[in-house]
């Protein structure tokens, strides 16, 4: 649901508008989730990829679904997260991820995955057309993560990780990691333009090169999201629709 919270400036930002802003809580009794369209925070959602062989599992919505006046094309968005409880991944080719994602096959990413033993954590923008995805990443340890943002435009992508937990409820920006510096990656990539339309989707999942079990389970505290021993605690969203482009 909307919710009005005062913010300074998020950093490297120019003149920054934002028509709307969301907290969406997670939590409920829904138990283990199937395939299909659940209520989640006031919200219907797309549940896929629950069973005992998967190798993506996630929730997903459109944006405007959320926000009814959003359009790809005009709006950044921002996406953080509220986690329940400290979340670490140390499967091989395991992967973590937010994604506003168009029809056009353009995306942004804020991503986590482990290949070769190696965690790594990033940003990708995919362009339609003749380009393919263009990233950043940084190589580092097998943080606890508490907190995870997306800041999505056209044009770029950034992420940011920390482990530092804020109280329940409490409302923040991508900027607010950066104060974090010790324990926040952030990347961004300006090359490149997406094609983004009124038509856009939020996707939060867990994906795996091999197939396992994989499920979501609705809980008093949010939502567990299970890939075979790779979890992801979601207690709430915080998204913020900006005009012009956050940059």
């Amino acid at each position: 649901m909307p919710f009005d919270v005062s913010f300074g400036p998020p950093q490297n930002t120019v003149t920054n508008i934002i028509p709307a802003r969301y907290e969406i809580d997670l939590s409920g009794s829904g138990g283990a989730l199937s395939d299909g369209t659940v209520s989640i925070g006031g919200y219907d959602w797309s549940v896929t990829g629950i069973g005992a062989s998967s190798t993506q599992v996630e929730i997903r919505i459109n944006l405007a679904d959320i926000y009814s006046d959003y359009d790809g094309d005009v709006h950044a968005v921002e996406v953080c997260t509220e986690e329940y409880a400290s979340s670490t991944n140390t499967e091989q080719q395991a992967y973590q991820w937010i994604t506003r994602q168009a029809t056009t096959g353009a995306y942004n990413r804020c991503m986590r995955y482990n290949y070769a033993g190696q965690q790594t954590y990033g940003s990708w923008l995919r362009v339609t057309g003749t380009s393919t995805e263009r990233y950043q990443t940084s190589l580092g340890s097998n943080i606890a993560v508490r907190r995870r943002a997306l800041r999505a435009s056209p044009t770029h992508s950034s992420a940011a990780f920390s482990t530092v937990a804020l109280s329940a409820g409490t409302p923040y920006r991508i900027s607010s990691i950066d104060r974090n510096y010790y324990s926040y990656t952030r990347f961004e990539n300006y090359s490149g333009t997406a094609q983004f339309t009124t038509t856009d989707f939020l996707r939060i999942g867990i994906s795996r090169t091999a197939a396992s079990a994989a499920s979501i389970e609705q809980n008093a505290n949010g939502l567990l999201f299970t890939s075979n021993t790779t979890t992801m605690s979601l207690a709430r969203l915080y998204i913020y629709f900006s005009v012009p482009d956050v940059s």
